[in-house]
């Protein structure tokens, strides 16, 4: 695919290089960067991952991607690099999780439990796939990420290798650091589960009630056709998210 062909799915601020490039994949750790694809460099709670262009250009990256400008690459720049990331990675894959009924599970606790529960319910009538902390399955195939919720462009293709082995059934384990980074803002999902939310990952979102913000996005995620999601009333976020 073309980059002028990408940027129909989100138009970057300043463009340096042509958009008759072909893009071969999307990657925004500059270890795993193969020749042909676009480094996203994106900001990191500690480093910002302009930090690490040179290396993925080294590495034959065709174009950095970013939130930042500079000059001394040739530059993709976005007003949001995250979503960037996300819409041209469902872009590259041909947007397959909107031909697919994906559930996603939020909580602190609970969703791998919940989503491998519902993997089995649904695998009882027709093929299903899982994506979460142990990993991804679908009919024939297990493997692994390193966290809970995939990179976008990780995701996007898994789901599109999902949709061609016939699955259309999908349940997924959805963290709030993976909403808050928008790696699932492509995914019109088409039910939510809503687990429990306790103290933890306060190192990233700070304070609890930027946590539960996080969470929450979950929701405005779900398509136009989505099931009405199923919270867990038994927890105090629970009701409030009923009240929100």
């Amino acid at each position: 695919m073309k980059i002028k062909d990408l940027i129909k799915a989100y138009q970057p601020l300043k463009l340096s290089v042509s958009e008759d490039m072909e893009v071969a994949g999307l990657s925004s750790d500059s270890k795993t960067v193969t020749s042909g694809d676009i480094f996203f460099a994106l900001p990191g709670e500690k480093r910002h991952g302009i930090e690490f262009a040179k290396e993925a250009l080294s590495r034959g990256a065709i174009a950095v991607a970013s939130d930042r400008e500079t000059d001394s690459y040739p530059l993709i720049l976005f007003e949001d690099a995250y979503l960037g990331l996300s819409k041209w990675s469902a872009a590259l894959s041909k947007r397959p999780a909107d031909k697919m009924n994906i559930t996603g599970v939020t909580g602190t606790n609970g969703k791998t439990t919940v989503s491998s529960l519902i993997y089995e319910i649904i695998s009882t009538k027709s093929p299903a796939g899982i994506i979460g902390t142990s990993g991804y399955r679908y009919p024939g195939i297990r493997g692994d990420f390193d966290m809970t919720t995939p990179r976008p462009y990780e995701l996007h293709p898994l789901l599109a290798e999902m949709f061609s082995a016939g699955v259309k059934d999908v349940v997924m384990e959805v963290s709030s650091h993976s909403l808050e980074l928008k790696r699932v803002s492509e995914i019109p999902f088409s039910g939510a589960v809503f687990t429990n939310l306790t103290r933890d990952h306060l190192d990233f979102h700070k304070e609890m009630d930027i946590y539960y913000a996080a969470k929450l996005k979950l929701f405005s995620l779900m398509g136009e056709n989505a099931r009405r999601p199923i919270i867990n009333t038994d927890d105090s976020y629970g009701k409030r998210i009923c009240m929100d």
